[in-house]
């Protein structure tokens, strides 16, 4: 039991200490949250994905990276060249900030927007909302849409990130196999630590939204994340 409880423990403390780092997966969940918006659904995005990594890791992918020198020289260029990209694209956001507007932060996902359906409800009880009645198909319709971008986001932001597999893959496998039959103790430690940190960062930025609204605040936001990116992109090319 001592043993799988140090898989367990050490296996949280590598992951947390590896998907704690505010990388583009995190920025995203960060500004859905500050949106109010599909925070739900990319979280689901970004906890199954992570399930991928870890459990994929855990087989020993990581090993078979290891064997192929060249692989792993494009996941570190690769991802690398991402992290600038993104970098980049924050640094540009903070020149032109822009802040949320009143039905960014009070959307479908938040609680003055499901306020509002149960007002629209309550009409269609009282027989005087005909119009309301109307407007609900076309309002899951845009809901539908609206949660498109987000999602097709964090696959993105997960998916053609090269620094995703080298974490998943290379190092968490590479440690978790050093465990021996307790490794998979291992990786539901690493799990356990996607589903407190995903969710502690997407519903904490959500219940900041009002007070990070301003311009002003996304300004340093985005220059936090531009530089963020600029040290992990470093860090890559220097370490591995």
């Amino acid at each position: 039991m001592e043993n799988v409880g140090s898989a367990l423990v050490q296996g949280f403390t590598l992951w947390i200490a590896l998907v704690a780092t505010i990388g583009p997966q995190n920025a995203l969940i960060i500004k859905q949250g500050l949106r109010r918006h599909a925070v739900g659904a990319v979280l689901a995005v970004c906890i199954v994905s992570d399930l991928f990594f870890i459990f994929g890791g855990t087989l020993g992918v990581g090993f078979v990276v290891d064997r192929m020198p060249w692989l792993l020289e494009i996941l570190k260029w690769g991802g690398a060249l991402y992290l600038v990209g993104y970098g980049l694209m924050s640094l540009r956001d903070a020149i032109r900030p822009k802040g949320m507007t009143k039905d960014e932060i009070e959307s479908s996902d938040g609680p003055a927007g499901e306020a509002q359906l149960r007002y629209r409800d309550e009409l269609n009880d009282n027989g005087t909302g005909g119009v309301a009645l109307m407007e609900k198909p076309l309002q899951e319709k845009r809901r539908v849409r609206s949660l498109r971008g987000p999602v097709l986001a964090a696959i993105a932001m997960t998916w053609i990130n090269p620094s995703a597999y080298l974490d998943g893959f290379v190092m968490l496998g590479s440690v978790a196999n050093q465990y021996g039959e307790q490794k998979w103790f291992f990786a539901l430690g690493a799990l356990f630590a996607t589903l407190v940190w995903f969710p502690a960062i997407g519903y904490g930025a959500q219940r900041l939204a009002g007070p990070l609204s301003q311009p002003k605040v996304w300004k340093w936001i985005n220059l936090g994340i531009a530089a963020m990116m600029f040290f992990l992109a470093v860090k890559l090319l220097t370490t591995i």
